[in-house]
Parts: C-alpha cells; structure tokens; sequence
C-alpha cells in the first residue's frame, strides 16, 4: 500500500477519534450536531479510501 494512503487513512482515524463529542463537556454540546456532519464526512471519506484499495481499518467506529 502506498505511504500515502496509510498517512491518510491513519490521520482521519485520529481525527475521528479526537473528534467525538460523547467525551465533551456540556459548554461544548451545542457544536454537537456541527461535529457530527464533519465525522459523517470522514467516515465517508475513510470508506472510499478503503474501498478503492483495498486498506484495512485498523479499528472500526
């Protein structure tokens, strides 16, 4: 597998992971729904980047 693509895949599963507002503080929920839709697209993203080859998770959200 290119490098690349393991540095891509590997960066948006740690966004993912920094990005979930189940650990959040309630001053932060109000941004809640706004966090969602951006670890929609990635997982999205991370999906297609899989899929077109054929790069393994190393964990599943």
């Amino acid at each position: 597998m290119p490098k690349e693509v393991v540095r891509a895949v590997n960066l948006i599963e740690e966004v993912l992971d920094r990005v979930n507002p189940t650990d959040w503080h309630d001053e932060w929920k109000c941004r809640i729904e706004e966090v969602e839709e951006m670890r929609d697209c990635l997982e999205t993203t991370l999906k297609i980047l899989c899929e077109t080859t054929g790069w393994r998770r190393t964990k599943e959200t």
